[in-house]
């Protein structure tokens, strides 16, 4: 062959082979990819991996190459569509995330466990978008396929959170059951136990959520679920009537506070999720729930006052302080002690001014004054929620302004005839208030009819 052949022909492939798609190509493309997913800018991550899923040429055998997932060698294309379906997610857009699970499936040379891990994702996926039947579908198809996975009492547990969040509870209790069943020793166990008894009560089946709560107390007394177990044992006695038996309960959740410390803190470190928060917010509830059994349930004020002072005592948050200094104002007021429960509704504005809570308490002392018989006062006070706190709620003004012009004229009938300056001041402060603003008017209109019934309900 001549010379001259032979060299033109290297040449040409010398060529070829500049311009022809190369694997590094797509290796490129996913490690692009995965940059943008590890910052958060998952468009452009969908843009790379859309560019492998794309990606045909008889001169590149794609099944071939492989990437490293989560410590598996994957084929490219499978490891794409995961990423995309993990984008997609992200950004919510969860029909498009599932489509792309489910063509990880589809594709050849996949692992077992990952595919195991896909389809968990599947499930997961519909339990975000809040599609709980679905989830809970998914989740019964992975512990089909999968029956050996680690990850299958997580999926037992979720299919019953599925179904609870569905409001489906008693097929939510059979799973639950199901799982404390074969998987005894499992972490999700006193959860699922917990989720049994909390089913049965919003079931209204109130003795065996009791029942069922006292067999997490008893058979996973080092969990953290005992706090909600016992939290839940006081609202179904409350629902029953029991009140003894309520306040003993929140005592009990209450008593709590040292132990449920040092099982949080154990479970930190055995890196289980915890959240202490959620304990104190039971903690703290009970404190305010004994004082409304006590006061709304057993009419017991001076016990009611006893409770809300200890918590007060004891609690540490400032706005959880001046809501319990509320409440103190409030017992007041059902007990006829009118002049404590204004000294107790001035406290929320003079201690805790940086809270949400000093419109209601100036609207409160207006009812203070209201229900002992000082209707010029009560005015006085409800009008002085629109003086010092002209930034509150529509509906708190509205209210105010409302039970301001209630006493003006509750005050011109026993009074023969109207008072000078007053009905038709509060009367131009409700015209006024929001001229031109046609919403605030729907508001305040629409708000006085149930705010009169809220707030005025015990007058005659």
């Amino acid at each position: 062959m001549p010379v001259k052949v032979v060299v033109t022909a290297l040449l040409v492939a010398l060529g070829a082979s500049l311009f022809l798609p190369v694997p590094q190509n797509l290796m490129t493309w996913f490690e692009n990819g995965q940059s943008y997913y590890a910052i958060g800018e998952y468009e452009y991550a969908t843009q790379e991996y859309s560019k492998i899923i794309r990606f045909r040429h008889w001169a590149v055998d794609v099944e071939k190459i492989e990437v490293a997932v989560a410590d598996l060698k994957l084929p490219i294309k499978a490891a794409a569509f995961y990423q995309l379906g993990s984008c997609y997610k992200r950004l919510k857009e969860f029909d498009r995330a599932v489509e792309n699970y489910r063509m990880v499936l589809n594709q050849a040379k996949v692992p077992d466990d990952f595919r195991a891990t896909v389809q968990f994702q599947i499930a997961e996926t519909r339990f975000c978008q809040q599609k709980f039947l679905k989830a809970t579908e998914e989740y019964k198809n992975f512990i089909a396929s999968y029956p050996e996975s680690r990850f299958v009492d997580k999926a037992y547990f979720r299919a019953g959170v599925s179904l609870y969040k569905a409001g489906k509870y008693e097929q939510a209790v059979s799973i639950f059951q199901e799982l404390v069943s074969k998987f005894p020793e499992s972490r999700y166990a006193a959860d699922a136990a917990y989720q049994i008894a909390d089913s049965y009560a919003k079931l209204n089946r109130y003795e065996e959520s009791i029942s069922a709560a006292n067999n997490v107390l008893d058979k996973y007394a080092n969990s953290a679920a005992i706090a909600k177990a016992e939290y839940l044992k006081a609202f179904c006695y409350d629902k029953l009537g029991d009140y003894d038996k309520t306040i003993e309960a929140y005592k009990r959740v209450i008593a709590l506070y040292d132990k449920m410390y040092e099982i949080l803190r154990a479970s930190f470190r055995e890196g289980k999720n915890v959240d202490f928060d959620e304990y104190i917010k039971l903690y703290e509830n009970s404190f305010m729930r004994i004082g409304e059994i006590y006061r709304d349930r057993m009419g017991d004020y001076e016990k009611a006052y006893d409770a809300y002072v200890l918590a007060q005592e004891t609690v540490k948050e400032r706005d959880y302080k001046a809501k319990i200094q509320l409440d103190i104002g409030h017992n007041y007021l059902r007990w006829k002690k009118y002049d404590e429960a204004i000294k107790a509704y001035g406290l929320v504005i003079t201690n805790y001014p940086e809270t949400p809570y000093p419109p209601d308490a100036q609207s409160y002392i207006g009812d203070a004054y209201y229900q002992a018989g000082d209707l010029e006062k009560a005015r006085e006070e409800y009008l002085n929620v629109l003086v010092k706190f002209p930034d509150c709620s529509t509906e708190r003004r509205a209210a105010s302004l409302y039970n301001a012009g209630w006493c003006s004229e509750r005050l011109s009938l026993l009074l023969g005839g109207p008072i000078p300056g007053k009905t038709g001041q509060v009367g131009r402060s409700i015209g006024g208030i929001w001229e031109g603003d046609k919403r605030g008017r729907k508001i305040l209109c629409g708000g006085f009819h149930c705010w009169r019934r809220s707030i005025f309900s015990d007058r005659a």
